[in-house]
């Protein structure tokens, strides 16, 4: 059995290099190990097990998916540099996945600043690079993904038949996740869930039910608050641009795994079915699962219904 991760992390070296030595192009520099885009302050940390490619996977995974780190998405950038830097990123994760290639699939970063030009960029990776889909955040610089000049990436999306990675980025009032760890702990599951809620309220379902999307984290809160949702569709007038209650939706989605809690797994299992789970890690995070298939037995899923979710998901989503 195959094991497949459809949730890691990686940003080459060469890419951060490259943009650094033409700032006027790419729009990025690093103020010591955290990236500066145009029109943003300093990121995170650069954790630097994100450009440590011959070590990589880190978890215990047959296969990876790689995606870009969310704190590199650059969407602050003017839609050129946006769109430079999306193509740098692609070509440089493109060549370190074929230095193992028994090893690593790709996904897409996109210049989701621009919601036409993110599109050229998923058909290019697709048909040039060999990217399997994309991943891309909940929210694009504090915009939600409801929005129309995002329409372009569903369509094509669903017109080349490839998965797009939803990951979070916390932009909830920060100074109420300050502490504890908060941004990541609360913030990103809630931001899976305003994403989730943002789609499935504006009809994107319905005008692509074909499409396909992978929320991570189990989910976020959504699987464990649709009851809330459902209400408030029966009862209020601002949720009635979707068809049918979120509910009928959950299955539209996929989910990862990585929900540290064999009982929370379960219930997701039971709740959108074994044939919409991936197996992820979060690779090379602190808050990932780097030996993913162990809460996959610890929840009780065996046989047919465990090969599905370590390995077999993913490779008829992203047809590998």
């Amino acid at each position: 059995m195959t094991s497949i991760d459809v949730h890691a992390h990686l940003v080459p070296p060469a890419a951060l290099e490259k943009a650094c030595a033409v700032p006027e192009r790419y729009g990025l520099r690093m103020e010591g190990d955290r990236p500066v885009f145009e029109g943003s302050t300093p990121g995170a940390a650069l954790n630097p097990l994100l450009t440590d490619v011959p070590n990589r996977p880190s978890a215990k995974v047959d296969l990876q998916l790689l995606g870009n780190w969310m704190d590199a998405t650059g969407y602050t950038l003017p839609p050129d540099k946006g769109a430079a830097w999306s193509r740098l990123f692609n070509h440089e994760l493109a060549a370190v996945a074929s230095q193992k290639p028994d090893r690593f699939r790709t996904l897409a970063t996109l210049p989701m600043q621009d919601g036409a030009r993110a599109a050229e960029e998923l058909e290019f990776a697709v048909r040039d690079l060999d990217m399997k889909g994309a991943m891309i955040a909940c929210n694009i610089a504090g915009r939600n993904l409801d929005e129309p000049d995002f329409e372009p990436v569903w369509r094509k999306a669903s017109e080349l038949k490839v998965p797009v990675v939803l990951h979070p980025l916390h932009k909830i009032e920060p100074r109420r996740l300050a502490k504890y760890y908060g941004g990541n702990l609360l913030g990103n599951p809630f931001d899976t869930l305003i994403a989730a809620a943002s789609l499935i309220f504006s009809g994107v379902p319905d005008r692509f039910p074909d499409l396909k999307i992978v929320l991570l984290h189990g989910g976020g809160h959504l699987p464990y608050q649709v009851g809330r949702l459902n209400h408030g569709y029966q009862v209020r007038p601002e949720t009635k641009l979707a068809k049918k209650p979120p509910v009928d939706y959950l299955r539209w989605f996929r989910y990862d795994t990585v929900i540290h809690l064999p009982q929370a797994l379960r219930y997701l299992l039971d709740l959108v079915g074994p044939d919409r789970v991936l197996l992820g890690s979060d690779d090379p995070f602190d808050m990932g699962d780097m030996d993913p298939t162990v809460i996959v037995a610890a929840c009780g899923c065996t046989g047919h219904d465990a090969e599905r979710v370590i390995g077999g998901n993913a490779q008829e989503a992203f047809r590998l």
